[in-house]
Parts: structure tokens; C-alpha cells; sequence
């Protein structure tokens, strides 16, 4: 792959978030349980409070990832066939539960995600905001 066409790089993924709620993987997880979502895009956002934090685009909703995931997610968005894979609707994710070890989180229930291959048969869920709420 050529210098140019590694770094040239813009909106990986043209998907039009208008009017789509930001929602949390605790929101997911409370609302949704171990359902399997689509991964329609995702991307770092550079302009919130806490630096640089990492989300996904699914069906219904725009979800804020974990700190933790950032540089997963900026491994993803800029692979190439990782980001075909989402384009092509192969990749997706679930929500994990955990309690973190971290002394000063003390005990802490935290959640993030494991990706999933979408495959034929893979059920998927949307994510209904306005039924949940």
C-alpha cells in the first residue's frame, strides 16, 4: 500500500447520525442484556471534556465506548479491510459487565464491549430510544 493512499484519509464511514441519541454501553447492557449489535461505523471524538474517547455508530444510536477502547478504535478506523468489514455489515459487538480491579474504582461495575462476527443467521438488535425511555 503507497504512503499516500495509507494516510489520505477522510470520513471512513458516510453515515448521516442526525437526530440519533448518544447512548452508554451501561444503557445497552441495563436495557438490552447480552443482545448483539451492528457496527454501522464509528470514530474518536476529539471535542468532548475528557479528552479524546472513542464511539460507535449502530442502528438507533450513537454509543460512547470506554477510554480503554481508544486505541482499538483508532486501530480499526484505520485498517482497511477492518473498516470494508464494517461497511459490509460483517462486524458487531455485545456488551460485557465487569467489576473493576482498579483500587480506586473500588468495586466499580464497568462495561465494555466484545466484538462480534456478524455472520448469516446472527440476530441483531436496534436500539429503540424512544421505547425505552
Amino acid at each position: 500500500m503507497s504512503f499516500a493512499s495509507r494516510f489520505n484519509k477522510g470520513g471512513f464511514f458516510e453515515i448521516d447520525t442526525a437526530g440519533m441519541q448518544y447512548v452508554s454501553l451501561q444503557w445497552l447492557y441495563a436495557n438490552y442484556g447480552n443482545a448483539t449489535f451492528i457496527v454501522r461505523g464509528m470514530y474518536i471524538n476529539t471535542k468532548g471534556n475528557y479528552g479524546a474517547t472513542p464511539a460507535v455508530i449502530t442502528d438507533g444510536a450513537v454509543v460512547n465506548l470506554p477510554e480503554h477502547l481508544t486505541d482499538t478504535v483508532r486501530d480499526i478506523i484505520h485498517d482497511t479491510e477492518a473498516v470494508e468489514d464494517i461497511k459490509q455489515g460483517a462486524v458487531g459487538f455485545t456488551v460485557r459487565e465487569y467489576v473493576s480491579k482498579n483500587p480506586k474504582a473500588k468495586g466499580k461495575k464497568c462495561y465494555t464491549v466484545n466484538w462480534v462476527d456478524i455472520v448469516d443467521g446472527t440476530q441483531v438488535q436496534a436500539v429503540d430510544i424512544v421505547a425505552e425511555k
